[in-house]
Order: C-alpha cells, then sequence, then structure tokens
C-alpha cells in the first residue's frame, strides 16, 4: 500500500542491497531518508536523519497509529 522499500549499500537483514552507483535511478521520484551517512544524503540532495532520530520516529509512531498499521512497522 505504503510502497516503502528499504535498501542498503552493504549487507542488511530485510533490506534490498544496491550498489552506490545504483542510486541515482534508485531514488528518482522517490521520497528518500538516508540514516547515518550524512556526506551521501548531501550529495544525493535528500533528507538525513541520525539512527538516534529515526528511534525517536518509529518510537513515537508505535504510540500514536492504529493497531492496524502496526504490521508495516516491524
Amino acid at each position: 500500500m505504503w510502497g516503502i522499500r528499504l535498501a542498503s549499500l552493504s549487507p542488511c537483514p530485510w533490506a534490498e542491497e544496491i550498489n552506490e552507483d545504483q542510486l541515482p535511478e534508485y531514488i528518482k521520484d522517490k521520497f528518500v531518508v538516508i540514516v547515518g551517512d550524512k556526506a551521501l544524503a548531501k550529495r544525493l540532495e535528500v533528507a538525513y536523519a541520525t539512527y538516534k532520530e529515526v528511534e525517536r520516529f518509529l518510537d513515537y509512531l508505535k504510540k500514536e497509529l492504529s493497531p492496524v498499521y502496526m504490521p508495516y512497522l516491524q
């Protein structure tokens, strides 16, 4: 429904591994947040968040979202 996709430049459980040279085409026309690599976010001209900010955001969602959406946060 949301079309959420997780991608990583290195092996990571539950994320699609992609090469850095694929990034510009991969993120085209998408809402993108780079977590933990500020230089990469700046180079790609996309949003940046720290790991702590993402943890706080996920905690907020767990408290505020209807139980119907909880499977999406697993």
